[in-house]
């Protein structure tokens, strides 16, 4: 007698097979078993975006909550396929300049579904920061969640429209300072003194470029930061870290003073809290790390950084009287010192290299002193022809 084929019996979307004594099938059996049955007879839904219809089944449709407008569908599911909703997040993040949280929220707005902002920083984390991916994360960890059982929509979501605003106000923060003429030249000076511009590249507005011009500038005057490209680079990480810390303390206040939304900001003021305290522990690092970073680096204090200020203010003056005190004898001690000190405190290991820079310290000092003395010769130059140009003029007027 023939043996009977086991019976086939339907439950929603699982195929479950009377097994005879012929054993289980295997997987990759069963797989085509169901996939077979379903082109045929399993239960399908209509994508209302793409309008094809497709298989009840994970792969196609998420679930959907007793409380969405979805409640009354009796699948249970959500009638937008998942390849749809995941253009639809790729298109909302591209529109919201790559903010995966606006992305994230305007979708989950679009489908009625709970926007849980720590949740979504979450999926974040677990996609590594790559945009593309947090959707997935985010549905695999709401669907994990407790949440996803208790009747909710979207009308229970964090608010992050408010966040928004927040944004609003930094921007218009960073708007109302101008980039004015002496920003203007602080760019100027720098790409002069070291032949580039070391934050054409940063991306930075001009609210913030025009802190970091004015922080370098003021140490650009020291020749000898100058030709140290370890330590300009040093003084540029500082400059910038600096700047960091500065826009997270805006954006800290601007969101500690919203006390109504205090609970709803409380995980973003938590994270932009720590990221301030890493770059100011990597802060403190660099500044013990260069120790002259904290000396006397700062021209501001010096006497190029003092003339320079003065100039700005229009003491023309400035200009002849720095050359001629270059030369003084107070100043030709000064520098004496300064460079027997250089040459004390600096051992290459090797006598015949020492002497050799020792050489060139003097022979620089030298030719230092030399510019200084046919500048000032120039400068006097120039005062005797201006007053003989007034006499003669005062003569053919008389």
């Amino acid at each position: 007698m023939p043996r009977k084929k086991p019976p086939i019996v339907f439950e929603k979307e699982k195929i479950i097979e009377a097994v005879s004594d012929i054993g289980t099938p295997s997987i990759a059996a069963q797989n085509r078993k169901i996939n077979a049955v379903g082109k045929v007879g399993a239960e399908k839904i209509t994508c209302t975006i793409h309008g094809k219809t497709l298989v009840i089944n994970p792969e196609n449709f998420y679930m959907s909550n007793p409380g969405s407008i979805w409640k009354g569908l009796s699948h249970g599911k959500i009638p937008v396929c998942k390849e749809c909703i995941r253009k639809m997040y790729q298109t909302y993040l591209f529109q919201n300049n790559q903010s995966i949280e606006q992305a994230v929220f305007l979708t989950c707005r679009r489908l009625d579904i709970k926007f849980d902002l720590q949740v979504c920083q979450g999926a974040i984390t677990r996609a590594n920061g790559i945009g593309l991916d947090v959707w997935g994360w985010y549905m695999q960890q709401t669907g994990s969640l407790k949440q996803n059982t208790e009747p909710n929509s979207f009308d229970d979501s964090d608010n992050i429209e408010k966040q928004g605003s927040i944004q609003d106000k930094y921007d218009e923060i960073q708007s109302s300072s101008k980039f004015d003429a002496n920003d203007k030249r602080n760019k100027k000076d720098i790409i002069k003194k070291l032949g580039y511009n070391p934050f054409e590249m940063s991306g930075l507005p001009e609210s913030q470029l025009k802190n970091l011009y004015a922080g370098l500038v003021s140490y650009i005057e020291d020749d000898d930061i100058c030709s140290d490209h370890y330590k300009i680079n040093t003084i540029i990480n500082v400059l910038s870290t600096n700047n960091q810390i500065a826009q997270l303390d805006i954006y800290i206040g601007l969101l500690s003073t919203s006390l109504a939304d205090w609970g709803d900001n409380l995980t973003q003021l938590s994270a932009l809290t720590t990221q301030k305290t890493k770059l100011s522990a990597s802060l403190t690092t660099t500044y013990k790390e260069n120790k002259w970073l904290s000396e006397d680096t700062s021209a501001k204090a010096r006497l190029a950084g003092l003339f320079k200020k003065y100039r700005e203010y229009g003491f023309t003056e400035v200009e002849t009287n720095y050359f001629s005190g270059l030369i003084a004898p107070a100043v030709k001690t000064v520098f004496d010192l300064s460079h027997q000190s250089i040459i004390e405190n600096i051992n290459f290991g090797d006598a015949e290299m020492n002497e050799v820079f020792r050489l060139q310290r003097e022979l620089i000092t030298n030719k230092d002193r030399e510019i200084a003395s046919l500048h000032d010769e120039k400068v006097d130059l120039a005062r005797e022809l201006v007053d003989y140009k007034t006499k003669n003029a005062v003569i053919d007027n008389g």
